[in-house]
């Protein structure tokens, strides 16, 4: 993930995040790369995982919070959202848990 997320900023865009599933996310800037970890979870449906991290990036830019946080808060959607059994459901509450631990890492 980070070679291919360092490979696509290169060809122009200021930023790439590249979701490697359970392994978690590579954010890639100009500026370098960095790891965001899916946190421990019992998986119960990972579809619609995608969608949610595509989901919480947006939420959190449209809030104007910063890159990096706003990835934070889509690993920690889409986690949630593999806790449940319905695709791309989720309970913000968890999420809103997922993200704060995700802090202490």
């Amino acid at each position: 993930a980070r070679r291919a997320a360092r490979a696509l900023v290169q060809r122009g865009p200021h930023a790439v995040l590249v979701s490697a599933g359970a392994a978690g996310s590579v954010l890639a800037t100009r500026n370098g790369t960095t790891d965001h970890p899916s946190p421990k979870i019992d998986v119960v449906n990972p579809v619609g995982a995608g969608d949610c991290l595509v989901a919480g990036l947006a939420d959190a830019l449209a809030r104007a919070e910063k890159l990096g946080d706003a990835v934070r808060w889509g690993v920690a959607m889409a986690a949630a959202s593999c806790e449940t059994f319905a695709a791309g459901m989720l309970e913000r509450s968890r999420a809103e848990e997922l993200y704060a631990m995700s802090s202490a890492i």
